[in-house]
């Protein structure tokens, strides 16, 4: 980079902040995304990167990186160690699975994947661990020449050779040819600019037919008749077909019925009522109004619509009459 172009670049504040952060932890080269993917759910799709085989194969490469070992003195690296305690890195899918939000189940996946693919070897242990038998514990270890080979080799796409080589129908092709025919800005400046120029008032071609999205056409939206508009605004409930046919045939659309269908169904609504029994609306409709509250009659009874049973309540002590036995269930007689 010459000087000029690292004076029209100055560093940002945004820049010297992140630069003085110290980053430490896994490594993920973007050459794994290219090698690692998980077979297309439906045929004739493209094959997606393996994201969970890609973040537990970082974390197995950190603790197989090895470790300085520092004089305490003088500072200097007088060796290395490994970071975990047996000779293989022991790990298990419920660790995983907490370090990274994962199931389990996509764990167990993700290592039988990464075990195909020839990255990792698997070995399942039987330990003793405080004079206990632990049978199946999971021990991990890396390949290395298979990482080299996929943190460092590009993947088959872009080892296409001659793209003349190639015919149209070959899925590189277009891929080759758009490599091939990149040409630098430098000696063509001139003449991109006078293209770019020509053609900036000329309209862009129409794709073909076929390739142009189809729009989908908005379902009409049902209406109701104005009743069942307001039972349903009300009531907070869509009356069923019976129902909204019953309503329509009951009231008709005019202002003296309309007024008297609202009041039948604002008193439902403040009574308490289920909203979906339209069948008791109807009725107090029929009756020219709902039914009105008597002073000796409980709030609960006096709402209540002619096609509702009738509540039978057992006479409570203070209303019995005073020569009443409740043992017996009679009279006190001499």
């Amino acid at each position: 980079m010459s000087a000029q172009a690292a004076e029209a670049r100055p560093l940002t504040p945004t820049v010297v902040a992140i630069g003085r952060i110290h980053f430490e932890g896994n490594i993920v080269p973007l050459s794994w995304f290219q090698h690692l993917k998980i077979a297309p759910a439906r045929p004739g799709t493209q094959p997606l990167p393996d994201a969970v085989g890609i973040l537990i194969l970082a974390d197995i490469i950190y603790w197989y990186r090895p470790a300085e070992i520092r004089h305490e003195d003088t500072g200097q690296v007088i060796g290395w160690k490994r970071k975990f305690k047996a000779d293989k890195l022991q790990r298990s899918y419920s660790q995983w699975a907490n370090l990274f939000g994962f199931t389990e189940r996509q764990v167990m996946d993700a290592i039988h994947r990464l075990r195909e693919a020839g990255v990792i070897t698997t070995e399942l242990r039987t330990l003793t661990v405080r004079d206990r038998r632990v049978n199946n514990v999971l021990f991990v270890e890396p390949v290395p020449e298979k990482v080299l080979e996929m943190t460092y080799r590009l993947p088959s796409y872009f080892e296409v050779g001659d793209p003349a080589t190639l015919k149209s129908g070959d899925p590189y092709f277009e891929v080759a040819n758009h490599y091939s025919e990149v040409t630098t800005n430098t000696e063509t400046s001139t003449e991109i600019n006078a293209e770019t120029t020509e053609s900036a008032g000329a309209k862009a071609p129409d794709p073909p037919p076929d390739t142009k999205p189809k729009k989908r056409k908005p379902r009409p939206r049902q209406t109701y008749s104005a009743p069942v508009e307001y039972a349903r605004a009300i009531l907070k409930a869509l009356p069923n077909d019976l129902q909204r046919a019953a309503i329509d045939q009951a009231v008709k659309n005019t202002d003296g019925d309309m007024a008297l269908w609202k009041k039948c169904v604002d008193a439902w609504r403040m009574a308490g009522y289920k909203p979906t029994n339209i069948t008791g609306i109807l009725d107090w409709y029929k009756q020219g109004g709902p039914p009105k509250f008597n002073g000796g009659t409980s709030g609960s009874q006096a709402g209540r619509s002619p096609s509702q049973p009738k509540r039978h309540t057992v006479p409570r002590p203070h209303d019995l009459p005073a020569d009443f036995d409740p043992q017996k269930r009679g009279f006190i007689t001499d």
